[in-house]
């Protein structure tokens, strides 16, 4: 491992993330707390395994830990989904059929970045690059990358038509506000990502 002072916001990031899960278990009664708690440790999780592949000096560290950040990435839209389902009262509709339909395409997701040496179908053509100084692995991207880039797009703008049109007796302007730009701000970081900017 390579140390660069680059990992130290994402490390900070993994620990202020984990440390909302954490503190979220106060509020263990209120609906949307277990969705809300995993998104978090989801962010932590990628934060930290980011860091773990901006550290790695070989290869293929650094396309392992790439695989490990889409086990973040791929689940992320359905328990965002899922955090808006509870948050609005709408918890009957994520019975255990749909949630296993929704939670489909990100496990393929993760089967295929999990096999990507072997195949062109999600991300190919591993090499580092130098960006802003930092040394980051870049790769190709094949077809199952977009689905799950447009699936996990597509139940996070779900979860954000939900949050808008719910009352404001459920949830308050300034939540709605806070839950909207904060997930609006790792989509655009994705999509920067998904368009090599």
């Amino acid at each position: 491992m390579g140390y660069t002072p680059a990992i130290w916001p994402l490390l900070i990031a993994a620990g202020f993330l984990a440390g909302l899960a954490i503190y979220a278990r106060r509020y263990r009664n209120l609906p949307p707390f277990r969705p809300f708690a995993l998104l978090m440790w989801l962010g932590a999780w990628y934060a930290l395994s980011s860091a773990m592949g901006i550290c790695s000096t070989s290869l293929t560290l650094r396309i392992f830990w790439h695989q490990m950040d889409f086990i973040a990435t791929s689940f992320a839209g359905p328990v965002y989904l899922a955090m808006a389902l509870d948050a609005t009262g709408k918890t009957n509709w994520l019975t255990r059929g749909r949630l296993m339909a929704i939670l489909a395409v990100p496990v393929i997701t993760n089967l295929l970045a999990d096999t990507s040496t072997l195949h062109h179908l999600f991300t190919y053509d591993y090499h580092v690059v130098t960006s802003s100084g930092i040394q980051v692995l870049a790769a190709s991207t094949g077809p199952w990358y977009w689905v799950h880039f447009v699936y996990s797009v597509g139940l996070i703008g779900i979860g954000c038509v939900l949050f808008v049109v719910a009352p404001r007796e459920q949830i308050s302007t300034r939540n709605k506000i806070a839950l909207i730009s904060a997930i609006i701000l790792q989509v655009m970081a994705e999509v920067l990502y998904a368009l090599g900017i």
